[in-house]
């Protein structure tokens, strides 16, 4: 099992790529209330962020010696 930090790495991911999904589709967005151009700002942040996210977590496995164990 990998260690806290990669848990906790793992669940802004998640997170981001949850806001990503919900600014992404239209059906979303009307409920939302947010414009499309709002929207596509916001979706292109949360998949900016996420892709961060993925690459902290790639460096984190890389070097944590916890998760190099489980591995």
């Amino acid at each position: 099992m990998p260690c806290e930090e990669y848990e906790r790495l793992k669940s802004g991911y998640k997170s981001e790529m949850r806001q990503y999904a919900q600014f992404t589709y239209s059906e979303n967005r009307q409920l939302l209330g947010t414009s499309d151009r709002k929207s596509k700002q916001i979706a292109k942040a949360a998949m900016e962020r996420a892709a961060l996210k993925s690459k902290e977590m790639m460096w984190h496995r890389a070097t944590c010696e916890a998760c190099q164990k489980e591995a």
